[in-house]
């Protein structure tokens, strides 16, 4: 079986956001020793510090359902629960353009972007999406980027970057070929084009 992504968005009230950041290490620690879990990552939004996300990678969909049934994961959601301004936000993908991680490590600028297309132009949708994520792999400064599509709903798309800094991100963002990218996608969207910048929760 391939591997399954899930990104996860959680929001907490503002008056508990150092209490969700520190319930969110808590959680990634444990879960970065479970079995079938190959990464785990929780991150914190650039300038809104009680918005959160998860990036999960499991073996395989036994992983995962083994995972959410733990107990660590109930005492998780059951601690956090009282501390959010809005439901936990959970997407569980299949991979659409992925590659192996490098294994590099430092503080980099992660970029999350939630992609709706209307379902008439998944296909279309998808293509352009896998084509972006290829070509911002070559570009200066990129770690990793991939592009995952939900299991119940294949028009709905995570693209998730990982850029050296700041400065790589923004560089990415302004060439001719993110443009055109993000004009072709525009006409088939059925939502904003939502991209959230984030930092590592250490």
């Amino acid at each position: 079986m391939s591997e399954v992504y899930v990104v996860a968005y959680i929001e907490a009230l503002a008056a508990q956001s150092d209490a969700a950041a520190d319930v969110i290490r808590h959680h990634a620690a444990v879960c970065a020793q479970e079995l079938g879990e190959i990464r785990f990552g929780a991150l914190i939004r650039v300038n809104h510090p009680g918005q959160f996300a998860l990036l999960e990678t499991w073996s395989d969909e036994a992983a995962r359902l083994a995972h959410i049934s733990s107990s660590h994961v109930s005492e998780f959601r059951n601690g956090l629960e009282p501390l959010l301004a809005a439901p936990y936000d959970e997407r569980v993908h299949a991979p659409l353009s992925v590659t192996g991680y490098s294994g590099k490590s430092g503080d980099f600028t992660y970029v999350i972007t939630h992609i709706d297309v209307t379902p008439p132009n998944t296909g279309e949708g998808a293509a352009l999406v896998s084509a972006h994520c290829e070509a911002a792999r070559s570009e200066d400064g990129n770690i990793r980027c991939v592009a995952f599509s939900q299991f119940d709903r294949p028009n709905h798309m995570s693209l998730v970057e990982i850029w050296e800094n700041a400065g790589a991100r923004r560089a990415h963002t302004g060439r001719d070929a993110t443009v055109a990218f993000r004009r072709a996608i525009a006409p088939l969207s059925g939502a904003l084009y939502d991209e959230r910048d984030y930092e590592a929760l250490t």
